[in-house]
């Protein structure tokens, strides 16, 4: 049975009040489901976190590599959750010794401004040495030739606001902080509220200059809402949460029926360009957490609870793929994506080679992908990452809502 895609006004927002529902899902199948699943992707020495986690042939979890960066994000989620009274089971202290190892050696900007949120959070006094590093190399913001990328730009922008929310770093953080939300803003469409992915840079090849200035994934949208958020909570500049306002009400005006945060938006059009895949780390974590900061940094002005639930159902009710689960808890995971190519095919942003090529001719005329959605696969690998933010949502819903329910 294919699934037609509705037009993007076609939806009927919901009436009933669901933030209790909201917070039963979290609490009570995506937390304990995050730490189950955190717990088995900690590589056996305890230094951090596998690079991703695909279905074995036993029924068990298979590790693949380590990443720094997915180690840094569960950190965040952690951290969050510690604030609230909730302990793991496991411990993060050799993680964050490499992390921060990391952050001396070699790490780009966006990943040392993660590593600093999860510091920041814990109050460790290592979090202004790794502001220091950051400041250090401000330079490498600057440099033309070097494209900005908007996810990126967004983890440091967050990164430094924790830090000066927590009273870390004094001038030299929200001085970098400010310079960071220029260059932030420079990606940014203000007609839309969109983000590319990232800013031109002195590019030599103009199809690249084209594909990245003109189109922005949906982490090109989460990432910056969330930095803006805390940037306006870190200054009191009103400023930045009125954009992180507009691109958080962009997201919602074109959020599915079924409450799908579509994949790959043209900025200027202010549409989504290619619907698929739906990433299910979008539904739980990412769009519930941009939606929330914006919340959170408008001391509640600003409800998103109906999308955010939307966002939650989607998980137990997509339309693309009836009769496949998605939410595995026994194994501890949240299967990664409905996507229209086999897994064994895909390659970049998750698309095989006719969506990719499909995907550069959007750049170029803005061709909008509207067809029917008939066979769908479901990609059978977890990331870290995913259960990291899963918390990180969490916390900031109760964030948000604390003494209301």
């Amino acid at each position: 049975e294919s699934v037609t895609i509705p037009a993007i006004d076609e939806k009927q927002p919901l009436t009933e009040p669901v933030a209790g529902r909201v917070r039963e899902r979290f609490s009570q199948e995506l937390v304990p489901l995050a730490y189950k699943g955190l717990e088995r992707m900690l590589l056996p020495d305890g230094s951090g976190f596998c690079d991703r986690a695909r279905r074995g042939a036993d029924g068990k979890l298979d590790l693949i590599g380590r990443s720094q960066r997915y180690s840094a994000m569960s950190l965040i989620g952690v951290a969050l959750q510690e604030r609230l009274g909730r302990q793991s089971s496991f411990s993060t202290d050799k993680v964050y010794d490499c992390l921060v190892d990391w952050v001396d050696r070699d790490a780009y900007q966006g990943d040392a401004g993660l590593v600093l949120w999860a510091l920041s959070l814990q109050e460790d006094p290592r979090a202004e040495r790794v502001l220091a590093r950051i400041v250090d190399r401000e330079e490498q913001l600057t440099d033309k030739r070097t494209p900005r990328n908007s996810a990126s730009l967004g983890w440091l922008l967050t990164g430094l606001s924790v830090a000066i929310i927590e009273g870390i770093g004094g001038d030299s953080a929200r001085t970098t902080a400010d310079s960071v939300c220029r260059l932030l803003l420079r990606n940014r469409n203000p007609a839309t509220g969109l983000c590319s992915l990232a800013g031109a840079g002195r590019r030599k090849n103009i199809f690249n200059q084209r594909f990245n200035t003109r189109l922005g994934s949906f982490a090109s949208q989460v990432y910056p809402t969330i930095g803006l958020s805390y940037y306006a909570l870190a200054t009191g500049n009103s400023e930045p949460l009125d954009l992180a306002e507009q691109s958080a009400d962009a997201l919602v005006r074109l959020q599915g029926r079924e409450g799908q945060w579509w994949w790959i938006y043209d900025t200027r059009a202010g549409e989504p360009v290619m619907r698929y895949p739906v990433y299910s780390i979008h539904q739980d974590a990412m769009g519930p957490m941009a939606l929330l900061a914006v919340s959170l940094a408008t001391e509640g002005k600003k409800d998103y609870t109906n999308a955010v639930w939307k966002s939650l159902e989607w998980l137990n009710q997509h339309p693309e793929c009836r009769d496949e689960r998605l939410v595995d808890p026994e194994a501890g995971v949240v299967w990664r994506a409905i996507q229209r190519d086999k897994p064994t095919r895909t390659g970049a942003f998750g698309l095989g080679a006719a969506e990719i090529r499909r995907l550069h001719v959007s750049a170029w005329t803005g061709l909008v992908d509207r067809r029917p959605f008939a066979t769908g696969y479901v990609c059978e690998e977890c990331r870290p990452y995913h259960l990291g933010w899963i918390l990180v949502a969490a916390a900031m819903f109760e964030s948000c809502h604390k003494g209301e329910l």
